[in-house]
């Protein structure tokens, strides 16, 4: 069962994260990743291969920008992940400890999964 006791004990933590978010908002919005990448990928300058995140920094100010196909061909995760990461914060794993575990799998097996598809030829659609 949802409850908000769990959110009351976590206040500060909850507020930090908030805070965090609301900063790298503002920045994304303001710089345009366009003109160059903001953070480069380092695991796409080692290995070549475009990682699940690539993508995300321009999808995210496309989004600010209401440019939300343009989002979503930059990195389709950003509408994908809030879906089951919402479920297992509504999930008490106090209660249901395996159901958050298998939430958790869920959403490293479609990150892992789309970095995959991602760098196969054939699917070349979901290259940012």
């Amino acid at each position: 069962m949802f409850s908000f006791n769990k959110f009351r004990k976590h206040k500060k933590e909850i507020g930090i994260l908030a805070l965090g978010i609301i900063s790298l908002s503002v920045f994304v919005y303001f710089k345009d990743p366009f003109e160059g990448p903001i953070l480069p990928c380092l695991f796409n300058k080692i290995t070549g291969f475009y990682c699940p995140g690539c993508g995300m920094t321009r999808a995210v100010n496309s989004i600010f920008n209401l440019k939300f196909y343009q989002a979503f061909s930059f990195n389709a995760l950003i509408f994908i992940m809030p879906i089951p990461l919402a479920i297992y914060y509504v999930v008490d794993y106090k209660k249901k400890p395996r159901m958050a575990k298998y939430i958790l799998i869920l959403m490293v097996i479609i990150a892992v999964g789309y970095g995959v598809l991602r760098n196969i030829p054939h699917f070349d659609f979901l290259v940012p």
